[in-house]
């Protein structure tokens, strides 16, 4: 109570991180006005739970949960000359408190900073659709952590789960800015080679907001294919390829060169270019018309007067033809089991439903 902020954006702030470790979300409530000189002037806001109220019945069914459900928790801002000061705060809730993994989930607390935005559009380019994802989840999951500790001397972080009271939530995270060499005591990066959390939570707080180099392995990214392999002596491997592969590639290659130098190049090289494209037209034009005159010519084969096409084997696998008896209706056919019919009253193979006296009556 009494505690004082210089600006009512500051209180707003100070509330939703408390509502963030906490586990509930903030919404803006009543406000009043008061008349300063003639100028309409605030100088009271309550700031509540998410769930404060009760919601409106209406006639529409609606499957999901109740989002209202009269919390009473809130803080009331009063302006103090020019000073806003906590005039109420009430801490208890009435239903259960978000968990620290969904708490980012939450209206009030569902936010991506310019830093993180800036990083996930880097590592959209540079990844690979998978690793992408992966990452991104990093992302989501840094912000749930908070420093919770820094070692000035020796550049150990320690970033803690929030919410979360027990020790193994803590990570150690080195960090030298120098050389940007960054590792985590969690182990994530050298065993998956993605960088977690913790470390994503450092970078922030060093206001990086790119992702240094030493943390993009090659093999993740998209172009982790079309750069050239060695062996251990530095000598380049050549895959082996098919004529038309090769060929491919190497106009694949001709067009990058060409490419390469038109961009931002003078007028002169662009009509240079453009003659030769023309020149080149010509070229494949020639020798699609000379091509069509004179057609491959193929290997001369016999064709054989009469072709005898034999019919195929039938094979009969089980189910086919007549219905498999069982091991029992068998059993019963080879002792010869007789009944006795309650038409005509003999011990024979039949019953009263297949008895022949049936036809003759």
């Amino acid at each position: 109570m009494g505690m004082p902020f210089d600006s009512l954006e500051e209180a707003e702030k100070f509330y939703v991180n408390y509502a963030k470790i906490s586990g509930f979300s903030v919404r803006k409530s009543s406000t009043k006005y008061r008349n300063n000189d003639g100028a309409k002037e605030l100088y009271f806001r309550d700031f509540v739970c998410s769930k404060e109220g009760f919601k409106k019945s209406s006639t529409i069914k609606q499957t999901r949960g109740h989002v209202r459900l009269g919390c009473k928790a809130k803080i009331s801002l009063m302006k103090d000359g020019e000073r806003w000061k906590v005039h109420n705060l009430v801490e208890g809730h009435s239903h259960v408190l978000c968990t620290p993994r969904k708490i980012h989930l939450l209206r009030s607390h569902r936010e991506v900073t310019n830093a993180q935005k800036s990083l996930i559009d880097q590592m959209a380019k540079r990844y690979t659709h998978k690793i992408f994802y992966m990452f991104q989840k990093e992302v989501i999951s840094s912000m749930q952590c908070g420093l919770m500790k820094f070692e000035e001397d020796v550049q150990v972080h320690i970033v803690k789960r929030l919410g979360m009271g027990d020790s193994s939530n803590y990570r150690e995270v080195s960090f030298n800015p120098s050389s940007q060499a960054i590792n985590c005591s969690c182990k994530k990066f050298e065993n998956e080679g993605i960088p977690c959390s913790h470390i994503i939570v450092v970078l922030r707080n060093n206001f990086i907001d790119c992702l240094p180099e030493n943390l993009i392995l090659e093999r993740w990214t998209t172009t982790a294919k079309s750069r050239s392999v060695y062996d251990k002596d530095g000598v380049e491997l050549q895959a082996q390829r098919t004529s038309g592969q090769s060929s491919g590639r190497k106009n694949i290659e001709i067009v990058r060169g060409f490419a390469e130098c038109l961009n931002d190049a003078p007028v002169e090289v662009c009509n240079v270019a453009k003659d030769m494209l023309v020149e080149l037209q010509k070229i494949k034009a020639s020798h699609t018309t000379s091509g069509s005159n004179n057609p491959p010519q193929c290997t001369s084969m016999s064709i054989p007067s009469i072709v005898n096409v034999h019919p195929p084997n039938i094979s009969k696998p089980k189910g086919s033809g007549k219905r498999l008896k069982g091991g029992k209706e068998i059993a019963m056919e080879e002792m010869g089991k007789r009944r006795t019919c309650s038409v005509c009253g003999k011990k024979d193979k039949h019953n009263a439903r297949t008895c022949p006296k049936l036809k003759e009556m």
